[in-house]
């Protein structure tokens, strides 16, 4: 015959509660840190098999952004905001260089970088903006249009 398990003086679980709760207070905290975020996933255009994603998050001291692309050369690339949501646009005199990077020689580069004065809200925001990778000579390989989340 089996007997009933009893839980009396094997567990406390006040110390489990006590773990959860701390765990649960420490992400509540990781999580209040994070200003507003918004990405891009960048499309191929035609001609070239570039691909990538970028996320944007607003900071103290302007945006931080991360982006990782594919399907580059190698050489020199930059990443640039544009002033509208059009990445059919072959004329980019409006084009804000964000970052450089150097993409190894399987033709994948990550950018990072912190870019003062600009922000996903307000006056000086960039979401909705488009989001281009360039050669170092000009020519646009990927583009996408920023979306907050």
């Amino acid at each position: 015959m089996l007997k009933p398990f009893s839980m009396q003086g094997n567990v406390d679980c006040r110390a489990g509660r006590a773990a959860v709760a701390i765990a649960l207070a420490i992400l509540l905290n990781a999580c209040a840190g994070m200003g507003p975020v918004a990405e891009v996933l960048l499309a191929p255009v035609p001609g070239t098999t570039t691909t990538g994603r970028a996320v944007f998050e607003q900071k103290e001291n302007g945006i931080h952004v991360v982006a990782y692309v594919a399907g580059l050369g190698f050489g020199p690339h930059g990443l640039h905001v544009h002033e509208k949501a059009d990445c059919g646009t072959a004329e980019d005199a409006s084009a804000l260089g964000l970052t450089m990077s150097e993409s190894d020689a399987y033709g994948n580069a990550k950018f990072n970088a912190v870019l003062p004065g600009l922000t996903l809200q307000g006056d000086k925001s960039i979401a909705g903006k488009a989001v281009a990778v360039r050669t170092a000579p000009g020519a646009r390989m990927a583009c996408g249009v920023i979306v907050k989340r």
